[in-house]
């Protein structure tokens, strides 16, 4: 148990009553190592969960129910089953299927969640479609439709970015390409 793990506890225990005058001294007695470095038995730990219970005024815990529990938590903290299966000591992924409880919320918080990230890791830009059923694609207006397409993808995709440095040399290239743009259309217009 670390130590913010040991502090919880003894806050826990702390606000629920104070420890009766026989009972040992909390710090003396650490939950799974002893003070002379030996490991707690099983036992032990049970009596000690059970007297805890007993003081919080709780409903009586066993140490299995903590281990499923803990790693059901672990599991929606969006630790990965395959990380659990190891800090738990399963040889099989089976095992740890038992272990944790998935609800009805789970599915849904990691079916959006999922959603959320396939939607920023594989966003296509969409290219604006015009209202014209024959637009004519040659010349000088079909070149000043594609720049304009061209323009609209790399805002799109600019805005899809984090690095800074990268959205700006975008931005500096759409505004070469609406100045392109202008000049096209000026020729277009001559």
């Amino acid at each position: 148990m670390d130590d913010d793990a040991r502090k919880t506890f003894d806050r826990i225990l702390a606000l629920a009553a104070p420890p009766p005058h026989d009972a040992p001294n909390p710090t003396s007695t650490p939950l799974l190592i002893t003070p002379n470095g030996n490991k707690v038995s099983y036992q032990r730990m049970s009596k000690a969960l059970k007297d805890a219970a007993k003081r919080a005024s709780c409903p009586p815990a066993r140490l299995h129910q903590l281990r499923h529990t803990y790693a059901t938590v672990m599991l929606r903290a969006g630790m990965s089953l395959t990380a659990l299966k190891e800090i738990l000591g399963h040889r099989d992924i089976r095992m740890t299927m038992r272990y944790v409880q998935v609800t009805q919320n789970d599915l849904q918080r990691e079916y959006h969640l999922a959603r959320r990230n396939m939607a920023s890791v594989h966003a296509v830009p969409q290219l604006r479609t015009t209202h014209h059923v024959e637009v004519d694609d040659t010349g000088i207006a079909g070149i000043c439709r594609a720049l304009d397409a061209v323009k609209h993808q790399l805002e799109m995709h600019r805005r899809q970015l984090a690095n800074q440095h990268v959205k700006n040399k975008i931005q500096s290239l759409a505004r070469r390409l609406a100045k392109l743009r202008a000049a096209m259309a000026a020729l277009q217009n001559a």
